[in-house]
């Protein structure tokens, strides 16, 4: 499956055909799941993917609460 980079969903489509839409768009193909046997693929700049990810990982990192034991 190919979901452009405005968020629609172009079903199915061959490997290659989703390589030139994403080079159409002057963005980049990434895989984001994988559905059965079939890949669901998203057109978007990987750059900006992965620092949001990045991201979400120091926030959820902040956001946790850490236990000190003390021996005796």
């Amino acid at each position: 499956y190919v979901i452009d980079h405005e968020g629609n969903n172009l079903g199915l489509q061959p490997k290659s055909k989703a390589v030139r839409i994403a080079e159409e768009a002057g963005l980049d193909l990434v895989q984001v799941g994988q559905k059965e046997e079939v890949a669901v693929t998203k057109v978007m700049d990987f750059g900006k993917f992965s620092y949001e990810k990045k991201k979400q990982v120091n926030d959820s990192k902040k956001n946790q609460k850490t236990m000190q034991l003390k021996e005796i």
